[in-house]
């Protein structure tokens, strides 16, 4: 795995060095919670396009670049609050909504939609559902907490902590995640269906939440194959670079 941290490579298969801007339209500008949606999934289609298109795209996030938990319109004053999209982000936090938007597949969902338990397709200021919490109920927290876990487990191993192989099986699915990366992303841009990058990143974050947690006494351990910190900023270059086309922020600490 040469340059394991390199997400947009893992995930597109070349780098980042355009020229010009990724689309990001301010969803709290919108009206209804429908049209914020609208807008989250057009640029969410808009940027997995630029990924894959002939032009090389501009340049992504940045490996070293530290990123926060805090969300401007569930954690800082001053945000408006006058249309339902607005109390939505204050109720559930961009990073939540826009995740929430682009995880389903109709494009004119009825009200109570939903995809899974308390995961309302159309989350709102009155029944944000489990967008609302920074739990693994929450899809949106499960992958920012993969990304920060993932690169904070690099992080800890070049300041000298031990290192420690997963166990076979585990290591190899999430060598398969890793390589269905690409496949996932060409079908997700094809297809204009953002909802295909959401479940493939869900995969990977839930393939590495089961090596990270295996246990230390499994019977067979991968030695001198996939090691410290090659897989973890493999995992979190590509959460990163995916997060990123959805036009979420990927938190790089615990």
């Amino acid at each position: 795995m040469e340059a394991a941290a390199d997400g947009p490579r893992w995930l597109t298969g070349r780098d980042w060095t355009g020229e010009g801007r990724w689309p990001r339209t301010p969803l709290h500008k919108s009206g209804p919670i429908a049209q914020a949606r609208r807008h989250a999934r057009a640029d969410a289609r808009a940027r997995i396009f630029q990924a894959v298109a002939t032009e090389p795209p501009p340049p992504g996030p940045q490996e070293d670049e530290e990123v926060g938990w805090r969300d401007p319109y569930r954690d800082e004053e001053g945000v408006e609050l006058l249309t339902p999209a607005a109390r939505t982000l204050a109720a559930v936090g961009e990073d939540s909504a826009r995740i929430a938007f682009c995880r389903s597949i109709p494009e004119y969902p009825r009200e109570r939609d939903s995809t899974g338990r308390e995961l309302p397709v159309l989350p709102s200021a009155e029944y944000p559902g489990a967008w609302a919490r920074l739990t693994e109920a929450n899809p949106a927290f499960r992958l920012r907490y993969a990304h920060a876990h993932a690169t904070s487990r690099v992080r800890w191993v070049a300041e000298g902590a031990p290192v420690v192989d997963g166990c076979v099986a585990h290591t190899a699915e999430v060598r398969r995640c890793l390589f269905d990366g690409p496949s996932a992303l060409d079908a997700a841009a094809h297809r204009e269906e953002p909802h295909i990058l959401v479940r493939y990143l869900e995969t990977l974050a839930s393939a590495y939440d089961e090596w990270r947690t295996c246990s230390h006494g499994a019977p067979e351990r991968v030695e001198g194959t996939v090691s410290e910190p090659e897989l973890p900023a493999a995992v979190a270059g590509v959460l990163r670079t995916g997060l990123f086309l959805l036009g979420v922020s990927a938190p790089t600490r615990l």
